[in-house]
């Protein structure tokens, strides 16, 4: 299977699996049943997608998107949502994180200056611990990209909850802006790799 086919189907595997998409049914921890989820994707993209396939997009996701019960025959998407799931994320003491990061634009910098981030449509503020990931995210935004370093230890060690969500991926449900270390304007997406 090719990468933007692996690429198309992770695609709609997330919104089914975080945003609802397709009417598959997804209880509340977040799981759907993998032969629900083929189904759903193969009505939803027109083309048939197997298990195999599901089993295959996760296999090559380097970020840990997705979660799996082998023995259920059960998939979730472990962050991202904007339905209601239920997910035991593992709550982060300050010792063990320092710099995280955040993508935005510089269109909302004011805004988030003023409030913090919040999730907006999302249950969850998405931080992550890659700034490659970050300047990713932010570069798929409509506006002039911005990356956030975040002062984690200080929001772990605060009443703000931080927790780890995947591989790369932190959550929390507010970022207050005293915790915003720096704001990166991203003149170019090369030269911002490299920091």
């Amino acid at each position: 299977m090719h990468n933007k086919e692996l690429t198309r189907i992770s695609r709609g595997m997330a919104a089914i699996l975080r945003h609802g998409i397709g009417g598959a049914e997804i209880d509340e921890n977040g799981w759907a049943k993998l032969n629900e989820l083929s189904q759903t994707l193969t009505k939803i993209l027109k083309t048939k997608v197997t298990e195999e396939d599901i089993l295959n997009v996760v296999k090559n996701d380097i970020i840990g998107r997705y979660e799996l019960d082998v023995d259920k025959m059960k998939i979730r998407a472990l962050y991202g949502h904007s339905i209601p799931v239920a997910i035991e994320y593992k709550i982060i003491k300050p010792h063990e994180v320092k710099d995280l990061y955040h993508g935005t634009v510089m269109e909302k910098i004011d805004s988030i200056r003023r409030e913090g981030l919040k999730p907006l449509n999302r249950l969850w503020v998405h931080l992550y611990s890659s700034y490659k990931l970050a300047v990713e995210r932010s570069l798929r935004r409509k506006g002039r990209p911005a990356i956030l370093t975040i002062d984690a230890k200080q929001l772990a060690a605060s009443k703000y909850m931080l927790f780890k969500a995947g591989k790369y991926v932190y959550v929390t449900k507010h970022v207050p802006s005293k915790f915003i270390k720096r704001i990166t304007k991203l003149e170019s997406y090369h030269e911002n790799l490299k920091a």
